[in-house]
């Protein structure tokens, strides 16, 4: 498989330039290949990465659920944690970017779904609060996966990398392309927004959104 083909690749020139430490290795894999036909060979392709994130639809696809309709979260589960069978051997996260159901992230401790930033909210069929932020999802999923990346690394925590992942996106659907550039007391704002320190910000937000969810479903 090319993944397989790409790693073994990466691996051996970092070994012929003496670079000791070990890569995180995150496989998005490519839509075309989630099909049936390729099970086998994502069974052989996870084995060899760190993270496998693919979205919902892409999941399904290679278990062979209809395109018509988009898989149920118990679905999503089912499906993801074939990739965590003990039969496959190894260590590794599966985190499912599911759009606006947020995504599902899952290794051997861990089984949790966290909701998108801009969670849906509709009053009376009209798309009210931060969803109405919504213009365009293209990019969304590169965006979460960087800002996976960056919060894994920084924080060694799936949840913790989640979150970081969901406000990442969160930024990219605000608009369609690159983001407006603008300036103000000699700084740099994207979409008035500032980029150094109000992702910091919104995701202090978004982790007292969750902290008040959860605390509220205890009771």
């Amino acid at each position: 498989m090319e993944v397989i083909e790409q790693i073994e690749s990466l691996l051996a020139l970092r070994e012929e330039a003496r670079i000791k430490d070990k890569p995180l290795l995150i496989w998005e894999p490519r839509p075309s290949s989630c099909i049936p036909p390729n099970l086998q060979d994502f069974f052989q392709a996870v084995q060899k990465v760190d993270i496998f994130t693919p979205n919902h639809v892409e999941l399904a696809g290679v278990f062979g659920y209809p395109k018509s309709e988009p898989p149920s979260r118990a679905t999503v589960e089912t499906f993801a944690l074939n990739f965590l069978g003990s039969d496959i051997g190894g260590q590794r996260t599966v985190v499912i970017r599911a759009g606006e159901e947020g995504c599902f992230i899952a290794d051997n401790q861990t089984r949790e779904w966290l909701p998108a930033y801009h969670e849906p909210t509709r009053v009376e069929g009209i798309v009210t609060g931060s969803s109405a932020k919504i213009i365009d999802h293209t990019g969304a999923g590169n965006a979460f996966i960087g800002a996976f990346a960056i919060g894994y690394l920084s924080t060694n925590s799936i949840y913790d990398a989640a979150c970081y992942g969901n406000v990442g996106a969160s930024f990219a659907m605000e608009q369609i392309g690159l983001p407006n550039l603008s300036q103000s007391e000699d700084r740099e704002h994207w979409n008035g927004a500032n980029p150094l320190s109000d992702p910091l910000l919104r995701l202090k937000e978004y982790r007292s959104r969750l902290k008040r969810s959860n605390e509220g479903a205890e009771y």
